[in-house]
């Protein structure tokens, strides 16, 4: 009997302990606190034609919540500037840190990264001579992520 309770503490103890289930992915630019850490699925070439709607989506992932996609910077100057906005924010994370405000950082960054991303593409696209990448789908299909 004492080997039976025994084991029914150490169950209930697992059960505790065992995380609340959540995301296995989420979309590039949810802002949502619970997609901190987790997943982001890399929207280009190859997975644009599957998110760009959120009918489409919820065809092919109905568990990932849907968000617009960052939109492409039209120039280069624009792309450029928005890096650097972008560098002052992520200065701005150190603080955010230092005070204990850890879900509020991460919240930034993931609203940070898309921007980047998009932006990163379009100055290494010019630096390279690619044609310029829009968010259709269907045309000029030129960035991909590495």
């Amino acid at each position: 009997l004492h080997q039976l309770l025994f084991s029914f503490s150490g169950l209930s103890l697992l059960s505790v302990a065992s995380p609340p289930p959540g995301n296995a992915a989420c979309l590039p630019g949810d802002l949502s606190p619970d997609c901190i850490g987790v997943y982001k699925v890399p929207v280009d070439d190859r997975i644009g034609n599957y998110v760009d709607t959120p009918e489409k989506l919820k065809a092919y992932a109905p568990d990932v919540r849907w968000v617009p996609q960052a939109e492409y910077p039209k120039t280069y100057s624009e792309a450029a500037s928005k890096l650097r906005k972008s560098r002052d924010r992520c200065a701005n994370l150190v603080e955010l840190v230092r005070t204990g405000k850890l879900e509020e950082a991460g919240i930034e960054l993931l609203d940070i990264t898309p921007t980047v991303t998009v932006a990163g593409r379009v100055v290494v696209g010019e630096l390279s001579g690619a044609p310029r990448k829009t968010n259709d789908w269907t045309a000029g299909r030129n960035f991909t992520a590495s």
